[in-house]
């Protein structure tokens, strides 16, 4: 692959990411887009589509970035810090074909996720402006002090602490930008993905659809149309604010508060929980990783309600009557 000389890539994690990098990239000149494919399903499958169907986007770079991190990063407390530092440095040893793009001071780079190990490294590079783009609750959650003394570690080893509180990161952009928590807030800048997603012209949904996501998006309206209810799980138990047992206990509440609705559940992507062992026939599975905003561009596609704890995602839906957020309730 020729080495470019890239003016705007947007570095991503999930097919949210993706939807979003694509609605944005529509309007820029000079867009490459470097995906950790191993963080999601079928991802070096979606770069080769992305690769061959969409012509606003100039390359496309898949890097494995859980592989690259998990075989370098080892050991006890003090190995692990001294192994990612080193990788942060070294990252394009392991993933060559990021050598490949030609950044430079005009170069803006969108991370969805200032994290992993891959975000660490093109960071590291200080070449152009760094802007985090909202990913989720998780951008307007304040930090505790558990946090404040992981971040003050990762700045004194050499690493970069995420969430937009590097000082790399020049800008957040974000649909509610006044809900950032106040070290942050200064950096925050409106995103208006529901504009993005209701301008999109025909022919490019059609090829986010079928040619990007076919896998994702194929026959989905037909399979959730005259549902009434729709519920968006969060990861409590794999984020240990719950056992196992407690999150199903919760969502089998909601459950059965509407006996006679049909329902739909949409996993959060981080959930390994197999919900349609655990209820069965009573709910229809939307995919974990289906990016639900792309629910808007079907017509036959409307719910009466949609329940959820905690997810920032129920806020970018117009295809539903009300919205019920239980954590407010």
């Amino acid at each position: 692959m020729p080495s470019i000389d890239n003016e705007s890539i947007f570095v991503c994690y999930t097919p949210f990411h993706i939807l979003v990098s694509l609605l944005l990239a529509r309007s820029m000149h000079a867009v490459a887009l470097i995906l950790g494919v191993d963080h999601f399903y079928n991802g070096r499958l979606i770069a080769s589509a992305l690769q061959r169907h969409v012509d606003w986007i100039g390359n496309v770079y898949a890097i494995e970035d859980k592989r690259i991190t998990a075989n370098w990063i080892r050991g006890n407390t003090i190995q692990r810090a001294i192994a990612m530092v080193r990788l942060k440095k070294m990252y394009s040893d392991c993933a060559p074909e990021l050598k490949n793009i030609q950044a430079s001071e005009r170069t803006r780079w969108y991370l969805f996720h200032d994290g992993p190990m891959l975000s660490q490294y093109l960071l590291n590079l200080n070449l152009g402006e760094y802007l985090l783009i909202e990913d989720g609750a998780a951008n307007y959650r304040k930090l505790k002090w558990q946090d404040m003394a992981k971040n003050m570690v990762k700045s004194i080893i050499g690493l970069f602490p995420p969430m937009g509180r590097s000082s790399r990161i020049n800008k957040i952009l974000v649909q509610e930008p006044e809900r950032l928590p106040k070290d942050i807030r200064h950096k925050g800048m409106r995103l208006c993905l529901q504009e993005l997603m209701f301008n999109v012209k025909e022919n490019d949904k059609l090829i986010i659809l079928r040619k990007v996501f076919p896998d994702l998006s194929r026959d989905i309206s037909h399979g959730i149309s005259g549902h009434k209810v729709l519920l968006l799980t969060q990861p409590f138990s794999e984020d240990g604010l719950m056992s196992e047992d407690e999150k199903i206990s919760l969502y089998s509440r909601v459950l059965q508060r509407y006996p006679q609705s049909h329902i739909c559940l949409k996993p959060h992507p981080r959930e390994r929980t197999d919900y349609q062992s655990v209820f069965g026939n009573q709910i229809t599975i939307i995919p974990r990783e289906f990016p639900l905003e792309i629910l808007s561009w079907y017509d036959n596609v409307n719910f009466d309600l949609v329940i959820t704890w905690n997810s920032s995602a129920i806020n970018n839906i117009g295809f539903a009557k009300e919205k019920l957020r239980l954590d407010k309730a």
